[in-house]
C-alpha cells in the first residue's frame, strides 16, 4: 500500500508517478507532485517510480479571483 492523498491506494510493481496519475484519471495542467515529502518536476514523472509505503501528494493548484 501506498498512501495517495492522505488515503490508501495499491501499490504494484512498476508503479510510476506517471503511471499512478494515469489509473486515477489526473489530466489537470497544473499538478503538484510531492514524493514523501519532495518536490518531483514534472519532467521526471515518467521515470520516478513509487516504492511500497511511499507517501504520495498530488494537489490540483487553480486560481480564482
Amino acid at each position: 500500500m501506498i498512501k495517495l492523498n492522505n488515503d490508501p491506494y495499491p501499490y504494484h510493481e512498476g508503479m510510476t508517478i506517471a503511471s499512478l496519475m494515469e489509473e486515477k484519471k489526473f489530466t489537470f495542467r497544473n499538478i503538484v507532485v510531492r514524493l514523501n515529502d519532495v518536490p518531483i518536476a514534472k519532467e521526471k514523472w515518467d521515470t520516478t517510480t513509487i516504492a511500497d509505503g511511499d507517501v504520495v501528494l498530488m494537489a490540483h493548484l487553480f486560481g480564482g479571483g
